[in-house]
This record gives C-alpha cells, structure tokens and sequence, in this order.
C-alpha cells in the first residue's frame, strides 16, 4: 500500500471498551536521551507502569513480555514481574505456555514460570558465522527469530525440533507428543489444518491435527503460509520467477489464474496483480468464490475502510501516482482520482483529503465523500479534523482556520454525526460545545442546534457564558444570551428548560461590533441594565439588583464588584460585603484565595494581602502593587520582595520557595506560574523549570 494512503478502519477518539488494561508507552530520558518504555492504562492518558524497559510488548494470554537489560521477563497486568527478566530469549504467552531461552537451552514455562515439562526442545544450530557478510548474518538471525516464533503454541499445538533427525514434530500443551518428528516443512495449525512435507523433493501436504492427510498439492506447488481464513496461500514455480494463488480447505484452486502477487483475504476481497501489455504491473480484485470483479488493470488498487468499496490510481507521465480515487466492486469508478488519506465516517461516508494542486497541507482539505452518489458532502475547504464524543455520540468536527483582507479571522465549520449526517456547515468566529447537553452553538450565526442537526434557536448573534478556569469544575454554562432577529435585543436563554428567563439585557462592547460577557457561575449570572450590574438566578429571579458600577462572576462564593468610583470590594451571594476586609482594588479568587490591594492613603499604606475565603490574611506581600504578584496556580503563588525577587506561598501563607527567581518574560508573574506540578523562572540569568521545591527539574 503506499505510504500516501492511510486507512483508519474505526472512529477516531470514539472510547470503546479495551480488554488491555494496559498498552505500551515509550519515553525518554532527558539526561541520556534514551527512549525506555513502560505501560500506561488502554486510553494512553496515564503511566500505570514507570518507563524502565529496553522494549515492552502488549499483553498476550494475560502477561506482557519485557525486555531489561538484555533479559525477558513478564508482568501482569498489574505491573507485576510475575517471571523475573532472567531469560536470554523468549516469546510471548499462547494457550497457557511462553518459548524460552535460559543458559542455552531453550524450553517451554508456564505461567509460574516454571519448566513444566521438564525438558529442552533445541533449535537447529546456526551455521558458523565467520566469513560471513552482515547481510548473510542478518538473514540468519531473522531465520532463527522466525524458528523461535514458529515454535511458541498455536491452537493447542506447538512444533518442535529433533536436532538428530533435523526432523519437525508436534506437541499439545501437555508436553506430549502427538505428532512424531517426521517432517522436514511444517507450518502452524490454523484453523485446525497444518502444510507438512516428509521429503524435500515430495509434494507438500494438508493434514488435521491428528496428522491425517486431507490432500496433497502439485509437485510444483509450495504453500506459501498458513491456513487462514478458509485458505492456504500457494505459489508456482516457473522459470526464475513464482506465481501465486489460494487453495481452499479441500485442496482446490480459488482462482482459475496464477498471479505475480495476491494479497490476503481482506474485507473478503483479493488484490490480483499481474503482469499488464505494456509490462507494467496492474491490480484487480477478486472474492473469496474465486469470481475476478475488477480485472487487473491500475497502477494501484486497495481495500478500503468500508466493504466492497476500493480505492484506484493510475500514474501520471512522470510515472508518479498523484491522487486516488474510489470505485465499487463491480469495477464502477465512483470518484475521479482527486482524494488521499481516508477514513471511515461511516458505512456510507468516507473522510478524506482533495488533492489541491499540491501535497502541502495548506492545499489540500478535508471533505466528506458520499460512496452513494460520488458527491461531497461538505465543502472541501477544511485543514482540522476531529473527532469527539458528545453526549455518548461520536461527532466528526471539521474546521478552517482563515484570515481575510485586513487579517480578519473566520472559521469554517462543518459537523457530522455517522447516525445522522451532515448537521451543519458555518462560517464562524467560533462554534462551542454544549457537552452535557448535546447542543453546539453558533455565536456569530446565532443559532442552537442538536446532535440531529435541530435547530433549537435561529436568532441573530449568541454569547456563551461558559468559565474555562481550570480550577472550576462546572465550565459549561446552561445560560445563553442570545440577540433576537427581529427585536435586536439581548435577552438570557436557559438551554435546559428551553424558556427566556431574562429581557432587554445589555451587552459590553455592542456597539464597537463584539460583544463578551462574565460568565455563569456557581448559579449567578452579572446582569447588566441602564448601565448598573447586578445578579440574576438561573430562574430569571434578580438576586442582587443593578446598582454596581463594574461586577464580576462568582468564585468560591464571592464576586469582585465596583460601586463607589473606583473602589473595588467582595460579595457574597446575598449581596453582603466581605466583611473585616479593606480593599481599593480586589482580584477574583483562585483555587480559594484572593489577592487584594488598599489604597496608599489608609492607615498602613498601600498593602497587597492574600485572603481565603473567610477573609482571613494569610500572606502580606512586600511589594505593594497588585499586579506584581501572582495568582494562586497548582496550589502555590508566585510574590515578589522588594529587591524584585520572586518565591511561592502555599494556600496556608507560607513561603515554600524563598525569593531568588526572575520573570521569564513579562512583567507580571502568570509567566512563572505553576501548572501541572512544574514552572519555568529565570535564575542567575538562565531559564530554567521547577518543580514544587523549587529544584531544577533536568
């Protein structure tokens, strides 16, 4: 397949179940650069087991092989060597028994990890290597990896080797011998049919797992694999050259021609390739009744990612396939070769990539490709794509960042949902989410629509309220204010109970042609009107009336409102000040602490204090303007001293990290907050990142 062409047979980010309860992750050391791997959990969003391997494989019978320094070895899934890595070589578990290697014997153990059978089952020696190219080498090591591999269980049998006779046996999982060793070509058994041959120059042979022969093959024909799904892959020699075909379970040809390549069985297709008029290659397609659908006549052709569709190419005069196409399997081109990178939006709908003159990703745009009718379903005009889960419901969400004259930006958007279709397409500053809900909101188009592609509301312009702190739980807003079409005015919509709860709002910034707006929190919504805030329920119900010059949204219970001049002082939700507290100036809280500022003509000056939510100091600053000390992040808060030096307090007031760093780059401290256990400062002029000691992290 080539490498232009990536086919994704399942929903991207759709979560499904995963019998792994871990998968192998890789990373590196920073110190040595060394990638080691460890396990995370199935989702990949967490380590479960440490990065400490030199090579970690996924889970097979219940245990996951591991190699560490140069040993295997074996964990639960738990993370649990359960096998200490003290094993030369060794492969994975099947049916209850791992193929090992220890002080040059190799032997089968349980899962205990004992040898249950109490006895060695040797490999052919390799031949000496001296004199030997690397190539030769290579090659022999790969032989030996493949003996090694062939020898673990499959299907209750597993072969093993006489070393005296250089003759191949089987054994059950009881470490009996049930086939003798007699044969000097034996594949697996799959699907309860192993290819055996006693004599180099005799015709291969089918039997069961009793050895009873099923049927034999032509002198000149050689099984080229296993059984596999309902057929054994074979190929016929010719003169300098093989050709290939299939047999079925009772030794008949699938095809009535040989080939120069078949692929396997997939999606219950065969690729065909031959030998075309011009002496090219050409690929066709036949089905598992042995049938030719498509005769052999593209450069490329594949399965796709929905059955009986197939993706077709030719070469263009340089001799270079520059973009595919997608035809059916009765050979009906259902698309001119325009389209790369597919994938599967559902049974009848393919994601893919247009081919725009160019390979470059500036170029060339997503689309969605109907295998009905051959038709786009949505512009192609859309460089994202994502896919999320909304209210249990895979959504495929396609977007286009753009600038107009004047660097204005827009945003293209196009929404699918597999059960339903195309649900919209918008030009739009920004279309939100309504997770719990289901819902996706246009601001700029004003319209409210549902995973069905509902129209919920129709109206002129929108605002979300939603709050995008991290340290808020509750981010997604149930209000919206919304601008009616024919009225041109603001009122608040409560998406759950579908009603207005609220009229003539006004909106900042309307009339310079934006519109924002606090949020909703903690059930409060700052309402503004004549000019005055104050706060509403999410009923409607005025809480506290309109009499604040500037308010902000509720943290941890209490809001930043401004009412005589510029004097800034807290609120709690009825209306009452903080009390105890004297402020000119107050930011909001954080993670449940805040930072006020007094004015420089009260009794002590000017102060910055850090208060919780009782209004209790915990912390005065030495530098008295506000906006040289931080806000409260990942549970520290970066302050300054008077020589311009910075440390952290704890939420307790504590200084945890004393003064010793500079900003990194602007003036205010939010540049060397803490997030997610880590911050970047500058010390004795160099950049570096810390951890919550304030070690440098290396």
């Amino acid at each position: 397949m080539p490498k232009i062409l990536f086919l994704v047979a399942t929903l991207m980010l759709v979560i499904t179940a995963n019998s792994q309860k871990i998968v192998p992750c890789s990373c590196k050391e920073q110190t040595t650069g060394k990638t080691q791997y460890g396990y995370c959990d199935s989702l990949r969003t967490k380590y479960v087991i440490p990065c400490q391997f030199d090579s970690a494989y996924s889970l097979s019978n219940g245990l996951a092989r591991v190699i560490k320094e140069g040993k295997v070895g074996y964990l639960d899934v738990s993370g649990k060597l359960v096998i200490p890595a003290v094993y030369e070589e060794g492969e994975n578990f099947s049916d209850g028994f791992a193929y090992v290697k220890k002080d040059g014997h190799y032997f089968y153990i349980n899962k205990s990890g004992l040898n249950q059978y109490k006895k060695n089952f040797p490999l052919p020696s390799l031949p000496k290597m001296e004199g030997l190219s690397e190539g030769a080498k290579k090659i022999l090591a790969q032989q030996m990896a493949t003996m090694r591999q062939e020898s673990s269980f499959q299907e209750g049998l597993a072969k093993f080797y006489d070393t005296a006779s250089k003759k191949i046996g089987f054994i059950n999982t009881k470490g009996i011998i049930v086939l003798p060793e007699k044969y000097v070509f034996a594949t697996k058994f799959s699907g309860g049919i192993g290819i055996v041959k006693e004599l180099v120059a005799g015709p291969a042979t089918a039997i069961d797992k009793t050895g009873k022969q099923l049927f034999s093959m032509e002198a000149d024909i050689l099984p080229a694999g296993e059984y596999k799904s309902g057929f054994i892959k074979i190929m016929k020699r010719l003169t300098g050259s093989y050709k290939f075909n299939y047999l079925d379970a009772k030794g008949k040809p699938l095809f009535a021609s040989f080939y120069d390549e078949i692929s396997g069985v997939e999606n219950g297709y065969f690729i065909l390739t031959s030998t075309g008029s011009s002496g090219g290659k050409k690929m066709g397609a036949g089905n598992t009744t042995g049938k030719v659908l498509i005769d052999p006549a593209y450069d490329y052709l594949g399965t796709s990612v929905i059955k009986g569709i197939f993706y077709y190419a030719n070469k263009n005069s340089k001799g270079a396939i520059e973009a595919y196409g997608v035809m059916d399997s009765a050979g009906k081109r259902i698309t001119g070769t325009s389209y790369f990178e597919f994938e599967k939006a559902n049974d009848t709908v393919l994601v893919a990539r247009k081919k725009e003159g160019s390979y470059d990703l500036k170029y060339c745009h997503y689309t969605l490709l109907s295998i009905i009718s051959g038709k786009e379903l949505c512009k192609p005009d859309y460089l994202y794509k994502e896919w999320n889960t909304v209210k249990g419901q895979p959504i495929l969400y396609l977007l286009q960042n753009r600038y107009n004259t004047g660097s204005i930006r827009r945003q293209n958007w196009c929404f699918f949902n597999p059960k339903k279709g195309v649900l919209a397409e918008y030009d739009d500053d920004l279309v939100n989410t309504h997770y719990k809900l289901g819902l996706f909101i246009a601001p700029k188009e004003g319209r409210i629509f549902d995973l069905m592609g509902t129209t919920l509301l129709d109206s002129a312009k929108c605002i979300t309220l939603n709050e995008y702190r991290k340290d808020i739980q509750n981010k997604e807003s149930d209000i919206v204010l919304v601008k009616g079409e024919k009225t041109k005015k603001w009122y608040a919509y409560n998406l759950v109970t579908k009603k207005i709860i609220l009229s003539d709002l006004e909106v900042f910034g309307e009339n310079y042609g934006y519109g924002v707006h606090k949020s909703f929190t903690e059930g409060m919504l700052p309402v503004q009107k004549n000019g005055l805030w104050g706060y509403a329920d999410a009923n409607g119900k005025m809480v506290i009336p309109c009499k604040y010059t500037e308010a902000n949204s509720f943290y941890y219970g209490w809001a930043v409102v401004v009412q005589e001049g510029s004097k800034h002082f807290l609120i709690n939700k009825e209306g009452k000040k903080m009390p105890g507290v004297e402020t000119s100036w107050a930011e909001d809280f954080y993670e449940g602490i805040a930072k006020v500022s007094t004015s420089f003509d009260s009794p002590k000056g000017e102060q910055v204090y850090y208060i919780n939510t009782t209004g209790r100091i915990i912390f005065t600053a030495e530098v008295p303007e506000i906006f040289e000390n931080g806000d409260m992040s990942d549970g520290l808060a970066a302050v300054c001293n008077k020589n311009k030096k910075y440390g952290y307090i704890d939420k307790t007031g504590k200084l945890v990290i004393p003064y010793q760093f500079d900003l990194v780059q602007d003036k205010y401290p939010k540049s060397i907050a803490f997030e997610n256990g880590k911050a970047t400062v500058k010390k004795d002029g160099k950049t570096i990142t810390i951890d919550k000691t304030g070690k440098e992290i290396r």
